[in-house]
């Protein structure tokens, strides 16, 4: 499937990735957004054998076991003896209590590749970069159930107009979000990391600050230059072409992209910004076609990190 997206819902505006099943203009509460988004399954640790073909014996392996969906019992992945599983349900309730008194609302959850991961995307603040130009503050929850990663968590912020997704950096370079391991204490950090991130707001406040400092900073013709050649550098050797064209289609997304006709964002920071996001969300390869988890968790989301670590350089 498109994007590796298996089963999906969202609210309001259709994402950019143009999947999922629309319910409604309003977002949900979790134990809506659980049943919706096709979450509503567990997944359970059950013992891996092996067969040894020449003795037509099959044995137990200790030392590991295998991650099944209690609704399908489709195997997620195989992990080992230590691995603690967080249901689908306990990864909402972990994102409930940020929030206070339940005032978390799903915008987007979901599932990818059979169930592999899953994620739910709350929104907790919206302002404006510029008068008109209108952007959303998300909380994102992250979980593998395949023992790939562990259950992570972002802040992330969606620019309206176009519905570009992109994960906050704070303190702009240095660590993001949250990452619990799927070991016996796992439960134990949830409760501490629950109290660690009561600096949701905060952090948000912060990007908030730096995306106005964005939207204030003009770009001469030569730093947009200087940017894009130290983001998408020429080979050394060999053919230039594929470069070339990606840093014209780059440029071109900071000259004529969608939102940058707004009031106030044309030849700033904010509008290069903006143009590396799109770029990201829409343009950009990624391994495997899995656009949605590059923007986030990857290769996508580095690239954009980048693009802001030169822009602040090209301005301390």
């Amino acid at each position: 499937m498109v994007a590796a997206v298996d089963t999906m819902m969202y609210a309001g505006q259709v994402p950019w990735h143009g999947l999922g099943t629309y319910v409604g203009e309003n977002a949900v509460l979790s134990f809506e957004a659980l049943h919706l988004s096709g979450l509503d399954w567990e997944v359970e640790k059950m013992p891996l054998f092996t067969h040894f073909d020449a003795l037509q014996e099959i044995a137990e392996v200790p030392t590991h076991r295998v991650v099944v969906r209690s609704d399908s019992n489709a195997q997620l992945g195989v992990v080992g003896k230590g691995y603690q599983c967080l249901q689908n349900f306990e990864a909402f309730e972990f994102l409930d209590a940020l929030v206070s008194e339940g005032s978390m609302k799903y915008h987007t959850a979901g599932s990818l590749r059979g169930g592999k991961t899953v994620w739910m995307l709350g929104k907790i603040g919206e302002f404006e970069a510029v008068p008109g130009d209108k952007v959303d503050q998300y909380l994102l929850g992250h979980n593998c159930h395949d023992g790939s990663g562990s259950f992570r968590v972002f802040f992330t912020t969606v620019r309206v107009v176009c519905a570009n997704t992109a994960r906050v950096a704070l303190n702009r370079g240095k660590s993001q979000g949250i990452a619990i391991r799927h070991t016996r204490n796992m439960k134990s950090r949830v409760a501490d990391a629950q109290k660690a991130l009561g600096l949701a707001v905060e952090a948000h406040q912060a990007n908030e600050e730096y995306i106005k400092w964005l939207a204030s900073i003009q770009l001469t013709g030569k730093k947009v230059t200087d940017i894009i050649d130290s983001l998408i550098p020429l080979p050394e050797e060999g053919n230039p072409t594929k470069a070339l064209n990606q840093q014209a289609q780059l440029r071109d997304l900071y000259l004529n992209g969608v939102g940058q006709d707004i009031p106030g964002v044309s030849g700033t920071g904010w509008a290069f910004h903006n143009a590396v996001t799109e770029y990201t969300n829409y343009h950009r390869t990624s391994r495997g076609g899995h656009r949605f988890e590059s923007a986030i968790l990857g290769s996508g989301s580095k690239f954009v990190e980048r693009a802001d670590k030169l822009l602040v350089t090209a301005f301390a």
